[in-house]
This record gives structure tokens, C-alpha cells and sequence, in this order.
């Protein structure tokens, strides 16, 4: 557990589960001196392994993780002591008053903001209510809140064995039991705020389903008795058509979720969507090598020591593949330089010119999707979206302190005139509007804004690579090109900045 912290931050989460069983252990009927003796030995290394590692170190030990499980066992221990100088009537009801002072002991610290150092993600963890509201938190995908559809789509078939597993557990209430039992109500609580922490209540879902599908397959399964007494013996036979029967439907149900679309997706569908530099981060489902190949670019054509300016969700890739300095990457830790990075991008050009000076940047990346189509009258024309900067610009105008209504249409999507002629992300962007269409295919080439028209662009690129400046193209993926065909594309735009 200790060196699972060195990893991910996310392993936090079985600090909650751990400080929760030792609160529980002294209302179970068990050997209370054994349970405190384990439980100190296991907080004991917990603790002084994550300490000596770099990441989180000492720090973790009063952080509230560390407070939490060190007051849990102190807990235990005074149980334990007063286990021996109390009746044993008494002794339940100062737990439950010494548990109800520290819940309420916890309200007041958290009301007084004593917890200041957590940040607004974690406090976001612990009470899935409370949403930061920053711009920065919630343009993260796997900080979107999930829904109740999203848990019926993912766990549709094993839930009822879930409740049903539930159920046998708070039966037993033995210590394993109540592992499970914390372990899954933790894992239900924690996925309440973030989409990416799923991935708990899945643990829940599957040791709870475990449990409930063993009970029901062993009782169906189980030979019954024939006879009284020591003479009872176990006759299969007699149950063989409802065995036969409960296989097949097993195997049916387990199979319906893999074969048939829910919400549109089925699992193996689910299972099938790429990795995101496989599609170069867009919504087009398939491979797309445009990013590694402007990662490839990037590491073979330009300097070691170039820095490049892009949107936090390049930086790792730039990092890692193309092996160059990233202004921000995606651990977004450093908001302040995002926040600055969306001001460069929204701003006038000059503006945006000496952000990226004074960041000492070399070169601006950005990523665009879309479907081009070729037609006789107009020409070649683009559809803008699919996943790009051009479906994240929003983000870029909230993040960088800017109105949605400065840069975009009441859809809330559409770029505004404001937005071509006095942003610099619309200048980086190779278009021009051209002309909408409804669904009628009735053409109109003077713009006004309506939301039953699709907007359609001609290409128009700003900075090209034989220009005087400011900026020089230096990279730009083949489905980007001018001549490239129709059809969908998703590519990768490299500008360098031309320097005095």
C-alpha cells in the first residue's frame, strides 16, 4: 500500500477504507487485543514506507490521510483500554458517543477550512457535493460528475448480484465481511465525484457481485438431502433440469451486455475505442497517426532545447514522445500557466506574441478535427469539430478569463466574428467561414448566426511557411495539407515563431 502511493495519487482512496475498518473493528466480536496489534503493524509500515519515498515522503504522515489513520488506530487502542475498565453495557454506548464527537469533531475542522492544504480535487473526493466551479477542474473529462445511466450502463448486469451480495455480507459481519462491505460503500461514495474514479466502485461492484453470484450458483448447485439424520444423504439429480436452466441463463445474461448495444455502446464495443494517441485524440474512432507523427517531427527537426506552446493535453506526448520542453502538461498542477496559456490563445495577436515571449517559447502546436468535403460549385469545404482545439475552445475562453459570449455564438460552440479576427487561436486555425447550409441544402454566404444552419470553412492559412512572420509554418499533418482528400481528418499544426 505504502509504495502504491509512489504511483498514483489515487491510492489515497484506501486510506479511507482502512481508517473506516479500524473504526469499526471495536463494535465486532473479535479478538480486539490481535485486531490492535495487526492494525498498528499495518499503519506502522504503511506509513514509514510511503515516508521514505520521494513521492509523497514525511509529509503524508500529518496529512490528513496520515491523521486519519493515525486517529483510527488511537480510536481502537482507547476502545481497547476501555474494554477493560468498563461493563459491558457501557462499553458500546461510549463508543458510539466517542465516534459521534468525532464526526462532528470533523465538520467543525472542515467548516474552519483547518484542511486548507488538501486540495480542491480531493476536498471534491471527500464531499462529492461540493463542485470547485473552476473552469480548470471541470474541463478535465475525467473530473466529469457521473450519472446514474453511466452506472447502469457499466454495471447493468451485475448489480443485482451486487445487492444480493450486500445483503449476505451484513448477515455474516465478520471482519472479512465488513472489509467488503467499507471497501464497496467507500468505493460507491468516492466514484460520486469524478468519472475516472469508476474504477473504485468497480472493486465493489465486483467483490459484491463475487459474493452474491457464489451464494446463488452454490444454493442451486448444492446436493440436496435425502433422509433423516446421520442417514441424510445429497441427490443431485433431482435438481439437474433447474441446473441445466440457471446455466443457460447465466450464460445468456453474462453474454447480452457483450452482444447488444446499451446507450449505444456494448461492452466490446466499449473495449474496442482506441487509446487516445492512437486517434490522435479526437472522437473518431479508429487509428490515426497524425500526433505521432508531428511527435516524430518535433523530436527530429528542431532543437533540444525548443520549448513548445500548446494546450495542457499535448504535454505529456510532447514530454515523453516528441522529447521537448512543455509550457504545461497534463497533471495540471500548474494552473496559474494554464490560465496564461488560455489568455495567449484568446488574445490579439500582439498580445498573444509577448505571453509567448515572455514564456521564452520556440514553437505553437495546435490540434484541429473536422470532415473536409470537395464541391463542384464552392469548392473544398471543412466542417469543423471532432475532438480538436477547435471542440476545446471553450475551455480556452473560460480558463484564460474570458466570456463565452466575447468569442462564441449563443450554441455555444460556433466561433463568433470576434473570434477569427481577434483571437490568436483563430489566426493559428487554417479557415475562414464560407458559407451555411440548412437542412433544406439551401446555401447562404452572408453570415448570420442561426442554429439551424451548419457553418462551413474555406482554407485560409494565416502564417504560412514561407511568410515574413510573426509565426512560420513548420510542421503540418497530411490530412491538413490543402490537397489532401475528403473525408475526415484530425491533424496536428506546428508554427515556429519567427525571433528578432
Amino acid at each position: 500500500m505504502g509504495i502504491s502511493l509512489t504511483a498514483w495519487g489515487g491510492s489515497q482512496f484506501f486510506n479511507i477504507v482502512f481508517a473506516v475498518l479500524i473504526l469499526v473493528i471495536p463494535f465486532l466480536k473479535v479478538d480486539q487485543q490481535k485486531a490492535v496489534f495487526t492494525t498498528s503493524i499495518f499503519v506502522a509500515f504503511y506509513l514509514i514506507v510511503a515516508a521514505i519515498s520521494p513521492r509523497p515522503g514525511a509529509a503524508l504522515i500529518l496529512s490528513p490521510a496520515g491523521i486519519a489513520l493515525l486517529g483510527s488506530l488511537a480510536f481502537a487502542i482507547l476502545a481497547n483500554v476501555i474494554r477493560h475498565y468498563s461493563h459491558a453495557f457501557e462499553y458500546v454506548n461510549i463508543l458510539k458517543n466517542t465516534v459521534i464527537g468525532l464526526f462532528f469533531g470533523a465538520i467543525v475542522i472542515l467548516s474552519l477550512g483547518l484542511l486548507s492544504e488538501v486540495s480542491g480535487r480531493y476536498l471534491t473526493v471527500i464531499m462529492p457535493f461540493r463542485r470547485s466551479g473552476v473552469p480548470l477542474v471541470e474541463s478535465v473529462a475525467e473530473h466529469f460528475v457521473p450519472t446514474g445511466a453511466q452506472f447502469f450502463q457499466e454495471y447493468l448486469i451485475l448489480l443485482p448480484f451486487a445487492v444480493f451480495g450486500a445483503m449476505q455480507l451484513l448477515n455474516k459481519r465478520d471482519i472479512s465481511s465488513v472489509f467488503v462491505l467499507v471497501l464497496a460503500a467507500s468505493g460507491f461514495y468516492i466514484s460520486g465525484s469524478f468519472s475516472r474514479l469508476m474504477i473504485f466502485s468497480s472493486i465493489a461492484i465486483a467483490l459484491l457481485a463475487a459474493v452474491g453470484f457464489i451464494t446463488v450458483t452454490s444454493s442451486i448447485f448444492r446436493p440436496l438431502l435425502t433422509g433423516i439424520g446421520k442417514q441424510a444423504t445429497g441427490k443431485s439429480e433431482t435438481r439437474t433440469g433447474l441446473k441445466i436452466m440457471y446455466s443457460l441463463f447465466m450464460i445468456v445474461v453474462l453474454c447480452f451486455p457483450v452482444i447488444t448495444p446499451s446507450y449505444g455502446y456494448s461492452w466490446v464495443l466499449s473495449a474496442d475505442i482506441p487509446t487516445s494517441i492512437s486517434n490522435s485524440g479526437s472522437t473518431y474512432r479508429g487509428h490515426d497517426p497524425s500526433f505521432l507523427e508531428a511527435l516524430t517531427w518535433l523530436e527530429g527537426s528542431t532543437p533540444e532545447d525548443s520549448i513548445v506552446a500548446a494546450w495542457w493535453d499535448y504535454g505529456y506526448w510532447i514530454t515523453v514522445m516528441g522529447n521537448r520542453t512543455s509550457l504545461a502538461d497534463n497533471a495540471t498542477i500548474n494552473g496559474t500557466r494554464i490560465s496564461v496559456l488560455g489568455q495567449m490563445f484568446m488574445s490579439p495577436e500582439e498580445e498573444s506574441l509577448e505571453i509567448l515571449d515572455s514564456l521564452d517559447a520556440d514553437y505553437v502546436l495546435i490540434f484541429l478535427a473536422g470532415t473536409k468535403t470537395a464541391n463542384q460549385q464552392f469548392g473544398d469545404l471543412y466542417l469543423l469539430g471532432g475532438g480538436g482545439d477547435e471542440s476545446k475552445k471553450q475551455w480556452f475562453i473560460r480558463i484564460g478569463g474570458f466570456e463565452d459570449a466575447e468569442f462564441m455564438e449563443p450554441d455555444g460552440f460556433s466561433p463568433n466574428d470576434n473570434f477569427w479576427e481577434n483571437s490568436f487561436l483563430g489566426r493559428l486555425m487554417p479557415f475562414t467561414w464560407e458559407l451555411a447550409v440548412d437542412a433544406e441544402n439551401n446555401v447562404y454566404q452572408e453570415y448570420e448566426f442561426n442554429p439551424e444552419r451548419t457553418n462551413l470553412y474555406a482554407y485560409n492559412m494565416k502564417y504560412p511557411a514561407d511568410g515574413n512572420g510573426p509565426l512560420r509554418l513548420a510542421f503540418a499533418s497530411s490530412s491538413l495539407q490543402p490537397d489532401a482528400p475528403p473525408g475526415r481528418f484530425s491533424g496536428v499544426l506546428i508554427y515556429e515563431i519567427v525571433k528578432d
